[in-house]
C-alpha cells in the first residue's frame, strides 16, 4: 500500500515545482488535480505520471485573471 493511497492532493503551479510536486503526490499513490496556465506544461508531466500507472486530471486556470477566478456565492 502506498503511503497516500486513498487521498487527494490538488496542486497549482505548472513551473517544474508544480510539476515535480504533482509526480511526487502521484507517486505515494494520491489521486492528483493539478491546475496551471500553460496547458502544454500540463500535459507533459500529465503523460508521465499516467504511463507511471498515476492518476491525474489537469485544468487551464489563470489564478491572475480576477473574472476566470471570481466566484458567487448564493445565501440558501
Amino acid at each position: 500500500m502506498k503511503r497516500l493511497e486513498d487521498k487527494v492532493a490538488i496542486v497549482y503551479g505548472d513551473g517544474s515545482i508544480g510539476g515535480a510536486i504533482a509526480r511526487s503526490f502521484s507517486s505515494a499513490g494520491a489521486k492528483v488535480f493539478w491546475a496551471g496556465r500553460t496547458m502544454s506544461k500540463l500535459r507533459e508531466v500529465a503523460e508521465q505520471v499516467l504511463d507511471s500507472g498515476g492518476f491525474i486530471e489537469t485544468a487551464r486556470v489563470d489564478a491572475l485573471n480576477e473574472k476566470a477566478m471570481a466566484v458567487t456565492i448564493h445565501n440558501a
